[in-house]
């Protein structure tokens, strides 16, 4: 089940549904994972849209040489037969229909490697390591434009509406900013100040205050600390400002003596992917200088509590 059956499973794991028969009460992720990983690392490019096959991994020659003339005036003006059009896809969307004249390609392209894989120009670099990649051309799609993507990811067509993709599940499955996290409320609030003096908490406080324990933790043993921050309202989405809230904790993630505050944590580095609607440009109608609470404010915590 791949990437799914991984988020699948701690999603199941996490509500009592799949547990192993000796577990206990509920731990914390240590940040391990449950087998040995054998891939260094995993690239999910999702493109709704975006790269154009006939120019990368799937060059079609054939295109050059009937370019400027209708696809009806060569050999494939079978392609437009309502009959295959009609079997093979659902949904379409009727404005491509019209579009009939051929284009040429928009690059080059040679054969790299023993294996004489074709890759277009503008993917060179990769066209090196072509006898150490795996290029999948056989798969197909019901739709005839970018929900085809969408298909692949969610499962169901783009015409049945709006469906999580599979990066979405994997996110909720694995990510500490989908679990349950501790409410900031009287419960929480009164745990941080009373950890810090010291003093003794109610049971519930004590509950909120262990979780919140486990949450500061992570962070004290990371050696490294990756944020995926999605553009909410010009500022980082709730869930990880519940998160901060949680763990920015004074004697566990930074210091302060009553005239300064001073870092707690020695991460090397931090990486955080600020996925955005717009540049910010300071020149457009909504300015960085303005609008963006976003990345000033990641910024700020990750060098208060020392990356």
């Amino acid at each position: 089940m791949g990437f799914t059956g991984l988020a699948l499973g701690a999603i199941l794991f996490r509500h009592g549904l799949a547990r192993a028969e000796t577990a206990g009460a509920w731990r914390p992720p240590d940040g391990k994972p449950h087998f040995s990983p054998k891939a260094k690392s995993v690239i999910w490019i999702f493109l709704c849209g975006g790269v154009s096959h006939l120019e990368s991994f799937d060059v079609k020659p054939e295109l050059n040489k009937y370019a400027g003339k209708s696809i009806e005036d060569t050999p494939y003006k079978g392609v437009l037969d309502p009959k295959k059009v009609n079997a093979n896809i659902v949904g379409g969307n009727p404005a491509h229909g019209n579009r009939k004249v051929i284009m040429p390609l928009q690059a080059g392209y040679k054969n790299y490697g023993q294996s004489g894989l074709v890759v277009g120009d503008w993917f060179k670099n990769i066209g090196e390591c072509a006898d150490e990649l795996a290029v999948i051309r056989s798969l197909w799609t019901l739709d005839n434009d970018h929900g085809a993507q969408l298909t692949f990811q969610t499962g169901r067509h783009v015409r049945e509406g709006a469906h999580p993709t599979l990066g979405s599940w994997v996110c909720y499955g694995l990510g500490a900013l989908n679990e349950n996290l501790p409410e900031f409320d009287s419960e929480a609030i009164g745990a941080k100040y009373k950890a810090v003096k010291n003093v003794s908490m109610t049971k519930k406080e004590t509950a909120v205050w262990h979780h919140i324990q486990a949450l500061i933790q992570r962070f004290q043993r990371a050696d490294r600390i990756v944020l995926g921050t999605p553009m909410w309202n010009f500022a980082p989405p709730y869930k990880l400002k519940q998160l901060i809230d949680l763990v920015a904790q004074r004697r566990y993630l930074f210091s302060y003596d009553g005239k300064q505050y001073g870092p707690m944590l020695n991460v090397a580095k931090a990486v955080a992917v600020y996925t955005r609607g717009s540049r910010f440009l300071e020149d457009s109608a909504i300015p960085a200088s303005r609008f963006d609470h976003q990345a000033p404010y990641i910024d700020f915590w990750l060098e208060l509590i020392g990356v």
